[in-house]
């Protein structure tokens, strides 16, 4: 579990003793496929260049990466925004989850294509050849004049195949950005920083933001571990 913002959301609710599922495989791919969701995913991929329509049901979905409560925890760090990743979240999926800010999404996605390209310039991240297969064969590591990135495309057509499948399964879908503001110590701090270097003050602001985004009881006070 690689993602900064998950490992944290983990670790919080292994101290806590609560009981968690991690990397759940995702269901029956078919249900999505036959779903009313499927006119909106054929939308998508045909906006992202896809290429191969009848193929789509090749695609793998990725698994949940935390259940807790009837719940899927999604963190999304900085490969979860750019531009492809904008084209998804204007599905009228999105609207409809409760809790979910689309607006404030899209606006990452704008501001805070920098972080992906820092992280996701790699081999394997920015191409490989099933993304190549279905978006075309991708521009060289940071050009978006041509084609652009297959990788990144493809990574943020299957975030949210994962996010429609869990739906249809009957789970909530909670996501958790790393560019998430919360008021720490007087200041409007992101998740990112303060997961990074969490002091006294700026972990008990985390601890209270996940016991509100989760339904947990709240606390008097937390102190780091």
């Amino acid at each position: 579990m690689s993602n900064i913002v998950l490992r944290r959301i983990k670790a919080f609710l292994e101290g806590e003793k609560l009981s968690t599922e991690t990397e759940v495989r995702s269901g029956n791919r078919q249900r999505l496929w036959r779903s009313d969701f499927r006119p909106q995913v054929d939308d998508i991929y045909k906006k992202l260049g896809g290429q191969l329509t009848g193929g789509i049901t090749e695609i793998e979905v990725p698994a949940y990466p935390i259940v807790f409560e009837g719940k899927v925890i999604v963190g999304n760090d900085e490969l979860a925004y750019n531009r492809y990743a904008a084209v998804c979240l204007r599905a009228p999926f999105y609207s409809d989850i409760e809790g979910f800010n689309v607006e404030a999404s899209l606006r990452h996605c704008r501001q805070f294509e920098v972080g992906c390209k820092k992280v996701g310039l790699i081999a394997g991240v920015w191409s490989n050849s099933l993304s190549n297969k279905h978006f075309g064969e991708a521009s060289d590591p940071g050009d978006f004049f041509g084609n652009g990135s297959s990788g990144w495309k493809m990574l943020a057509f299957r975030n949210m195949l994962r996010d429609m499948l869990a739906k249809l399964e009957g789970y909530e879908v909670l996501h958790f950005s790393i560019y998430d503001q919360i008021m720490s110590g007087g200041k409007l701090l992101t998740v990112g920083e303060l997961i990074k270097s969490p002091s006294g003050d700026h972990y008990v602001s985390f601890v209270r933001y996940l016991r509100r985004r989760l339904g947990l009881p709240a606390v008097a006070a937390e102190e780091p571990v």
